[in-house]
């Protein structure tokens, strides 16, 4: 009888077995999910910060390439960078008021706070004013002036005076007597016909003086030394040549004649490479050394005083930055700081 019961006992544990063996295993209750507050909950959000826009000033020379619109790039930067503005130096490709106007056109409509041009044709200048006015833009011209526009501001060197100078300390060379030619880059710039105009006030007060010619050479070698060449051959008794742009141009149309460096004086204007190489060499006596670096940063300390009010116009609307004359002998002195 415990046998039987006993199979019958075992049997029942085999099948209960397998019936929890068969059947689904219950899951674990999940753990919560911990509580993860936002950031903008915890902290306070961090305050947005504008940069402030600087202000931009635009500057327009006659054109590019030449080293004495270098200098004056320079001088720009320096002091954009001293007072914290844009300052941006950009010009035509050629030495022509069409491309100037461009320019202009594409910088007003970006919004700029000031616009400095050094016009090639003062004539071009009034409408541009009228423009620059209408949309609330300062506008000055600096190097190249045009006084009858209506301009605000003229800043850079008085061409009348430096012609002047210039002439005064040729003269004396020529021991104030002797034909002398006139050379000039275009016959539209106002600042090179004011040098011619200050060269003649000079001459005239010496009857012995005399000018034979005035010839433009386009501030360019390949059409300017031709030129030069058929002034030299034209007028053989030369005495001196005043050019009051591109002397260096003077001095390779005298090499490529055959001159003798210092056969003819040659009086100049700039002081940019290669005229300090051709002083030391001889072919060109003197200089009159216009400041294009200080003209940088003035143009830039002007349109930022009067853009924000720090300054008024002066009474002259004209700021000189003056000129000096070098010779061979005080040559390495002035070039050892920019000017």
């Amino acid at each position: 009888m415990f046998k039987k019961y006993g199979l019958t006992f075992i049997t029942l544990i085999v099948l209960l077995a397998l019936f929890a063996a068969c059947a689904p295993v219950a899951e674990a209750p999940a753990a919560p999910a911990p509580v993860v507050e936002e950031k903008a909950e915890i902290e306070e959000a961090a305050p947005v910060v504008e940069e402030e826009e600087l202000m931009t000033f635009v500057l327009i020379p006659k054109s590019v390439g030449h080293p004495f619109w270098a200098d004056l790039e320079k001088g720009m930067e320096a002091r954009a960078e001293e007072i914290g503005v844009d300052a941006i130096f950009d010009g035509p490709e050629e030495a022509l008021a069409e491309g100037q106007i461009k320019i202009f056109e594409n910088y007003l409509a970006l919004g700029v706070d000031a616009i400095g041009m050094a016009p090639n044709d003062p004539a071009t200048v009034p409408a541009l004013i009228k423009s620059a006015e209408d949309a609330g833009v300062l506008f000055l011209t600096f190097d190249t002036d045009a006084p009858e526009s209506g301009r605000p501001l003229y800043i850079g060197t008085d061409n009348v005076e430096g012609g002047k100078q210039g002439a005064e300390a040729m003269l004396k060379l020529m021991e104030y007597k002797g034909k002398v030619a006139l050379v000039t880059g275009g016959l539209t710039a106002l600042n090179l016909n004011q040098r011619l105009e200050g060269f003649k006030a000079a001459a005239a007060e010496y009857p012995e003086v005399e000018i034979v010619e005035t010839v433009a050479h386009g501030d360019a070698l390949e059409t300017g030394v031709p030129l030069i060449e058929d002034l030299l051959t034209a007028h053989p008794d030369l005495k001196a040549i005043y050019a009051v742009s591109g002397p260096n141009i003077v001095a390779e149309a005298l090499e490529t004649q055959g001159y003798e460096p210092g056969e003819i004086i040659v009086f100049g204007f700039d002081i940019f490479e290669p005229i300090p190489t051709l002083m030391k060499e001889g072919w060109i006596q003197g200089t009159v050394a216009q400041r294009p670096y200080m003209e940088g940063q003035l143009i830039v300390q002007w349109m930022h005083d009067l853009v924000t009010e720090a300054a008024d116009f002066p009474e002259s609307q004209f700021v000189d930055t003056g000129t000096n004359v070098v010779l061979l002998d005080n040559l390495d002195e002035y070039l050892s700081v920019p000017h």
